[in-house]
């Protein structure tokens, strides 16, 4: 008699013990898809008003709106090795600095 009711509490622990690591699969795996959605979030050159990336000049970013990005990227590695906004040597721009 008290064999029979060991067996039903270790089956018992056997399967809370199986949905505990289900539970904490499913946690840590929630955990890291949230983290590579904040981390797909991040700015990007000519991000918000500028438009978006019409093209490189060099290493800089010329944006949509005519503007040319502050940002620290080379945007020939960005664009995957492009140079120039039709694809030919351009010189490097520097992005103005105050009211210039």
């Amino acid at each position: 008699m008290i064999m029979g009711g060991m067996r039903g509490f270790r089956f018992t622990l056997a399967r809370s013990l199986v949905r505990l690591a289900w539970v904490a699969f499913i946690v840590v795996m929630t955990s890291l898809w949230m983290t590579a959605s904040v981390v797909d979030a991040a700015n990007t050159p000519c991000s918000g008003r500028k438009g978006g990336i019409a093209g490189c000049l060099g290493d800089t970013f010329v944006c949509n709106d005519g503007s040319v990005s502050g940002s620290k990227k080379s945007c020939s590695a960005y664009m995957g090795g492009a140079v120039g906004l039709m694809g030919g040597e351009a010189p490097q721009m520097a992005p103005a600095v105050g009211n210039e």
